[in-house]
């Protein structure tokens, strides 16, 4: 498995939006030290987070996955980044397109 290369590749993926998901958490603190409103803000990060994983390790761009689900590619990079939350039937959407069950986007959530 270690030699295949389409595994190395969502590996060094997987790891580079991890490197830039834990300089997040460097910069704005642990969630241990937030409130309420802002552990929900860490939520809506975390499931972007998992959306934009899945995605790229599905090779779908950006913008094919919101045509596919109706949104402005703006709209779905808010949710990757967690500026804007996901809602219900956005995150079936993405679920059925990128053909994953929607609980997969809260993997790592309980540690939030």
């Amino acid at each position: 498995m270690a030699n295949d290369p389409l595994f190395a590749h969502a590996l060094s993926i997987y790891f580079h939006i991890y490197a830039l998901h834990s300089k997040r958490d460097f910069l704005w603190g642990s969630a241990s030290t937030e409130t309420g409103w802002q552990a929900m803000d860490r939520l809506d990060q975390q499931v972007g987070f998992q959306i934009r994983l899945h995605r790229s390790l599905k090779g779908v761009r950006q913008v094919e996955l919101a045509s596919e689900i109706g949104l402005k590619t703006e709209q779905l990079a808010a949710i990757e980044d967690g500026r804007w939350r996901a809602g219900a039937s956005n995150l079936f959407q993405i679920g059925r397109a990128l053909r994953i069950p929607v609980s997969s986007f809260f993997a790592g959530s309980e540690r939030v």
